[in-house]
């Protein structure tokens, strides 16, 4: 198999799992401060720390680079945006399946842009995990709303994030695109910020907690790592990868907020793991078949 790949897969995972801590993290934050004010403080502290860390790669910063910084980083702004707007017009569960409806448009648009198509695995595993994160969210509630149509939104909006980081980061500096989508996801919050809602921050010790486990845990690594390594897996995988978020998410609800562990849960986390892994071990078997 190829190491090359199955390093990158790796720090991908250790993305997910810290993105499984990420909804506890966000839920306590929330109470001292509005949704877009959260992110424009989560992104601008993010742009200043990674920025004093990699200030020497900004000789490498030219008008393509500007330029692909500042899609990817449009696209991110759009996704966490759409995201946190939605959760106030409908259920967490919800909206947390249909975000990951981005996983669907993900096949389509690798086949369109990067001309790669998808193993018969990915796509088995993908349905898998969709049952399992169907079981895992529960997502009842009516029918479908103006929530759900944000959550939509920014589906897409990753979906295409997902593509796009593929395609520019073969070719650009990864610490100068993270730095971008940094800087453009802070700016368009704080304007979205003041447009559509009355902006609030309490710096209480936990508002300070969630900003430094966001910032230093949730961006500075997550992002810089994906923008790093995931050029090094294809699309699809990278997908199946981070379908593991809702496991990591509930064993976080566990040990954070005191949450119980259902059988439900226990049924879709193994769904969401059995899916992944036939994804990740379709090629390896295949290969072994042929020998």
């Amino acid at each position: 198999m190829d190491k090359k790949r199955l390093k990158a897969e790796f720090f991908l995972i250790i993305v997910t799992i810290i993105w499984g801590g990420t909804f506890a993290v966000i839920k306590t934050g929330l109470e001292d401060s509005t949704p877009l004010m959260l992110l424009t403080v989560r992104f601008g502290a993010s742009f200043l720390i990674f920025t004093a860390i990699y200030y020497r790669k900004f000789k490498y910063l030219g008008k393509s680079t500007i330029i692909n910084g500042i899609i990817l980083g449009v696209l991110m702004f759009f996704g966490y945006a759409a995201q946190t707007v939605g959760l106030a017009y409908t259920t967490a569960s919800r909206a947390g399946f249909i975000t990951f409806t981005f996983a669907l448009f993900v096949p389509f648009l690798q086949v369109h842009f990067l001309k790669k198509k998808p193993l018969a695995g990915n796509i088995v595993g993908l349905i898998i995990v969709f049952c399992g994160l169907w079981i895992i969210s529960k997502p009842t509630g009516g029918p479908f709303n103006v929530g759900d149509m944000i959550m939509l939104i920014a589906a897409v909006a990753y979906a295409f994030f997902i593509i796009f980081m593929d395609i520019i980061n073969k070719k650009e500096n990864p610490e100068m695109m993270t730095a971008i989508q940094f800087f453009v996801t802070a700016v368009l919050s704080l304007v979205a910020s003041f447009l559509f809602e009355d902006p609030f921050i309490i710096l209480s010790r936990d508002f300070i907690f969630s900003i430094v486990y966001l910032v230093v845990l949730g961006s500075v690594f997550c992002l810089y790592m994906m923008n790093l390594y995931q050029k090094d897996t294809t699309p699809m995988r990278a997908v199946l990868i981070y379908s593991l978020e809702p496991v990591f998410g509930v064993i976080f609800a566990i040990i954070l907020l005191g949450e119980s562990f259902s059988s439900k849960e226990i049924i879709g986390s193994a769904l969401i793991l059995t899916g992944v892994l036939i994804s990740e071990l379709w090629e390896f078997l295949r290969l072994g078949k042929r020998r």
